[in-house]
């Protein structure tokens, strides 16, 4: 079954124009994913960009392989990545633990499975998929957690780490290492969560084994993407890595040269996109960051340069020097990003969620200020998982989909018509009805004695309905208190698929999932789910 986006709420109006009216927001993205006769020509024009050296590049993903045994057809498509006609199939994410939320599995599942599909009707071509991690962010709180259902449904979350080591956290987020005590205690936290069965002790083991203490969390999340998609020959880039730095060089140099025309070209195509939408990310005047033993600071002009926050000045040749001499300590923020991912990467694609394709709009001016051929936006796959038993309570009450995303007092007004004898609606229905035309009558005839007594019928009038309301709120509480199995029983369907009103995508992880249907449930799941599918899949497992 697959929902359009436009029945889901929280989709933004600008990703929706780019789903279904894609000439709405043709000003701001340019191309259409949907354009597939356009598709080589764009190909050429990606392949004759220049760029980073390829080879270089090769070296050193090959470099951060060192610790894994990568399938053939992952070498194969890391050496693919220097040769003159390949294109990149690029998605990313930041570093979750467990790999984040569910919808970094699809992002992954539609570039490998688009790689594939390119393959096929490109055969000239070599379409090569790659994960970006987004490691350079300092912001651990984001990702600190996991969430797993309770027996209710509704989420718990488990945290790693807290709060107060949060705030001593000066360097990424992907080179922060495990540390024995903490994930000690989250392992803790989650065990009471998942009951005894027959995939639980193999799978907790494998986690710990993978997340143990002393390794950096960059590396646990390449090891987490590793197990499950190096079959698939996915390529995983760290771009945190000194090495990829000194490649970026050139797109840091330009940015500190250039950042007055990027910023003005920047500030024109969001107020043009605020006029008619909505921007998603605030401009700042420089995109970089500079990495200091106290943390990360945005660079911002004053003068010169200087860190905000910070009372460090640079002259623009001292920035410069520093670029020169420590790339490392240089990282982009959320705009120049992808321009930094398309130098690196002959990038035919990136493929992204409602999100990432909104801030595109407002970047997409760059890619003409850097000399770099824009890839494709390509939507991600979005899919719910309704698992046997939420599918019965479905058909049980007569319930669809799409009802599970109204407001939880809604649904438990549907759920009511279908088990209740009396349907209260119905009958306080009628009985305001009645009370209505009562008081029309009485009011038509009042007037006749005092002209004046039409606002005392209205005022009458209203406090009876009033009343009836609240006597109504408290029958339907007395009938949901009879039925509190049946009621629960749907609130628990509506937080399987629903959770706190946002899409399980967003909130339930991978793990969860593998816990319940055994180790061979992401091939499955591959399986059945459709990169060409531009709806919301809802899946039946």
């Amino acid at each position: 079954m697959s929902i359009s986006f436009s029945d889901i709420p929280g989709h933004s109006n600008l990703y929706l124009d780019f789903m279904y009216e894609f000439n709405n927001v043709s000003n701001f993205y340019r191309k259409d994913f949907r354009a597939f006769e356009e598709y080589e020509a764009t190909f050429a024009r990606v392949l004759s960009t220049q760029r980073a050296d390829r080879n270089e590049l090769t070296r050193i993903i090959k470099n951060q392989y060192s610790d894994f045994q990568p399938c053939e057809k992952s070498l194969n498509n890391i050496d693919l990545l220097a040769q003159k006609d390949t294109i990149a199939v690029v998605t990313g994410q930041q570093l979750g633990l467990f790999g984040g939320p569910l919808y970094t599995f699809y992002k992954i599942v539609t570039a490998i499975k688009l790689a594939d599909d390119l393959q096929k009707k490109h055969p000239a071509y070599n379409f090569v998929p790659v994960f970006w991690m987004e490691g350079d962010d300092h912001d651990f709180k984001e990702i600190s957690y996991v969430e797993f259902p309770d027996q209710s449904g509704s989420l718990l979350s488990v945290k790693y780490g807290d709060d107060e080591k949060e705030n001593e956290n000066k360097i990424s987020v992907s080179k922060l290492l495990i540390e024995e005590e903490a994930i000690s205690e989250f392992f803790n936290k989650i065990d009471p969560l998942l009951r005894d069965n027959d995939f639980k002790f193999k799978l907790v083991s494998e986690l710990k084994e993978i997340y143990s203490s002393g390794k950096s969390f960059g590396k646990v999340f390449s090891e987490f993407i590793f197990k499950f998609f190096d079959k698939y020959g996915l390529v995983i880039l760290n771009p945190s890595d000194g090495e990829i730095k000194k490649l970026l060089i050139p797109v840091f140099r330009k940015e500190i040269d250039n950042f007055r025309t990027h910023a003005d070209t920047l500030v024109e195509t969001s107020a043009d996109l605020e006029e008619r939408y909505h921007t998603q990310v605030k401009l700042r005047p420089v995109n970089l960051f500079f990495t200091t033993a106290d943390g990360r600071f945005a660079i911002e002009p004053d003068g010169d340069f200087r860190l905000r926050g910070k009372r460090t000045v640079f002259s623009k040749d001292s920035l410069i020097n520093e670029l020169n001499g420590h790339p490392e300590k240089f990282s982009p923020n959320v705009i120049l990003r992808p321009i930094c991912q398309d130098f690196l990467l002959p990038t035919g694609f990136y493929i992204g969620g409602p999100g990432e394709i909104g801030y595109f709009a407002q970047l997409i001016p760059l890619y003409k200020q850097f000399g770099i051929e824009q890839p494709y936006l390509y939507p991600r796959i979005s899919a719910t998982l309704l698992e046997r038993n939420i599918s019965n309570t479905l058909q049980k009450y007569n319930l669809n989909f799409l009802d599970l995303l109204i407001p939880e007092k809604d649904l438990n007004t549907l759920a009511m018509k279908e088990i209740a004898t009396i349907q209260v609606d119905e009958l306080f229905a009628s009985v305001r009805k009645e009370i209505d035309q009562s008081f029309q009558s009485l009011g038509n005839e009042l007037v006749k004695i005092d002209p004046n007594s039409a606002d005392l019928t209205e005022k009458t009038k209203q406090r009876a309905v009033q009343g009836l309301d609240i006597l109504e709120d408290k029958i339907r509480k007395a009938q949901e208190n009879r039925h509190e199995i049946s009621i629960r029983q749907v609130n628990r369907a509506k937080n399987a698929v629903f959770p706190e009103s946002i899409l399980q995508e967003r909130r339930l992880n991978l793990v969860y999932f593998l816990y319940k249907y055994g180790p061979g449930f992401p091939e499955r799941l591959f399986d059945m789910l459709e990169i060409n599918n531009f709806q919301h899949q809802v899946l039946e497992i």
